[in-house]
């Protein structure tokens, strides 16, 4: 598991001066609200004409940067590193004591982890979170029939992020949690193996399985 952390910590540390992650921090900074307040702060002169809609600038922002936060985290895409783990160590599950844990784990990770860099609110993290989820369980569920269930609402979960897996949701928050904690970077893997490793394996679920030697 050691080396697999240190792979996803390097993403961590490496993306989060991506240009795509500085223009979204530029984007998602925009305060339509204090933007407002110094227009009409200016002198009546400079305010003759037609007012900005300083609103609708700001869901033009948003809307860029869900599109780019989109391109880089949606499936298949750079930053699912899922495929990338798969081929690089041997497989979907990596073995660390007495259990072995999902390829999920690690990208749900980065994927709190820089999504708050870019300036996205946790809400708005585990939310799409949740929508991608919906997508991607109703496709496999069209492609492959009954062998996948299609979309499964956690109960007792508000939101668009009930529709996410449980795993996933304690993995997005570990990224957020670091961000917190190391906005600059700074991440190794020692810190990440921890933060996976003291969350107690009932509430990982289906994340992680018990090893069995072959």
């Amino acid at each position: 598991m050691e080396e697999l952390a240190a792979y996803i910590a390097d993403e961590m540390n490496r993306n989060i001066s991506h240009p795509s992650v500085l223009e979204m921090k530029e984007l998602n900074s925009y305060d339509a609200e204090a933007e407002t307040r110094e227009y009409m702060a200016l002198p009546f002169y400079k305010r003759l004409g037609t007012q900005p809609d300083f609103h609708a600038f700001a869901l033009a922002k948003q809307a860029r940067a869900f599109a780019l936060w989109t391109e880089r985290v949606g499936q298949n895409r750079p930053w699912d590193h899922k495929p990338m783990i798969k081929s690089k160590f041997d497989g979907a599950w990596q073995k660390q004591g007495a259990h072995d844990y999902f390829h999920d784990i690690w990208s749900n990770i980065h994927y709190g982890y820089v999504g708050i860099a870019s300036g996205f609110s946790e809400s708005v993290l585990f939310d799409g979170a949740g929508a991608e989820q919906i997508i991607s369980d109703t496709v496999r569920r069209i492609q492959h029939g009954e062998k996948y269930p299609g979309p499964s609402k956690t109960p007792n979960v508000e939101g668009l992020r009930a529709w996410d897996d449980a795993p996933d949701r304690e993995s997005i928050q570990i990224g957020v949690n670091l961000y917190h904690r190391y906005p600059q970077g700074g991440i190794r893997s020692k810190i990440i193996m921890e933060k996976v490793l003291e969350i107690h394996p009932a509430r990982w679920m289906k994340g992680i399985r018990p090893h069995e030697c072959e």
